[in-house]
């Protein structure tokens, strides 16, 4: 049994409800929403067990790392039990400019 653990930031809670809202509204189906943001949090799971998976990204901050989940990007850091999933966002954003830290009220 691994003591390892997963943690979301708030930036995350949002990041991933309006991910669901968009592909709600974008494809009618609750399920097809459901299905897309249980994609990506299946992905939280693996990387708390391989935390090493993920590219490091210290460009972003230290200790950054990202790893994809279909067309969007997981942003984490390891900390003592495991790790802090900090954002999910698509693919194509420029997460140059994007406190990882906070939400920022942009799209996902």
């Amino acid at each position: 049994m691994s003591l390892k653990q997963y943690r979301l930031s708030k930036a995350v809670e949002a990041d991933l409800l309006e991910l669901w809202i968009y592909v709600l509204e974008q494809t009618v189906s609750e399920q097809r929403a459901t299905s897309v943001i249980s994609d990506i949090v299946s992905k939280f799971a693996t990387l708390v067990e391989y935390p090493g998976m993920g590219i490091g990204r210290e460009e972003l901050g230290p200790g950054y790392r990202s790893f994809p989940a279909t067309s969007h990007v997981i942003f984490y850091r390891l900390f003592t039990n495991g790790i802090e999933i900090s954002r999910v966002l698509h693919g194509a954003r420029d997460v140059n400019t994007i406190d990882l830290t906070a939400g920022d009220g942009g799209h996902p």
